[in-house]
């Protein structure tokens, strides 16, 4: 119920927001409303990758450059922090993402990215293998210049040696940086 109650909240401010043209300006300077274009965003962070064989948590780099004021073309990698059965796992990815409220206070985006994973199983070997995902999240400006994600995702990679690996499933970030 209360999941319910806080989804309704939140859509609703997110409809004002769009509703009243709000375009959210750290620096209080008109002529940058609304305007995201030309922007290079950097940021670390830390995600969760779920998927039948265990849970990854990876520490997280990614770069962001804003081609328009909706279309923005991104980088990511990570590196397993935590990892089950001591398995080394490195996504490289390379996508895109459409946000919605453009240098609003609250910016929603929905993208997708391909890549390939580099992973070793310790007793399955190891390989370099293509993954796929789509994500989508809300970004959060703040004190002029930095920004909080937050992302969710949905990851489609297999890892297929002697034995076969379904590592597709549900996954998180959170990340901080920078954009200039």
């Amino acid at each position: 119920m209360l999941a319910r109650v806080s989804g309704v909240i939140f859509f609703l401010f997110v409809g004002l927001l769009a509703a009243q043209d709000v375009r959210y300006n750290q620096f209080q300077e008109a002529e940058y409303n609304g305007i995201q274009r030309h922007v290079l965003k950097l940021s670390l962070g830390y995600g969760e990758e779920r998927s039948s064989t265990g849970n990854f948590g990876l520490l997280l780099g990614r770069f962001q450059y804003l081609v328009t004021d909706f279309f923005a073309i991104r980088g990511e990698t990570g590196y397993a922090m935590a990892s089950p059965q001591g398995t080394t796992y490195i996504p490289f990815t390379l996508g895109g993402d459409l946000h919605i409220l453009p240098r609003s206070a609250l910016d929603i985006y929905l993208g997708g990215d391909g890549g390939f994973l580099y992973i070793d199983y310790p007793v399955a070997g190891n390989g370099v293998f293509a993954r796929t995902s789509l994500h989508g999240g809300v970004t959060f400006y703040f004190w002029g210049a930095f920004f909080l994600d937050v992302e969710a995702r949905y990851n489609v990679q297999h890892f297929a040696r002697s034995v076969v690996y379904d590592l597709s499933g549900l996954g998180w970030n959170v990340h901080v940086g920078f954009y200039f």
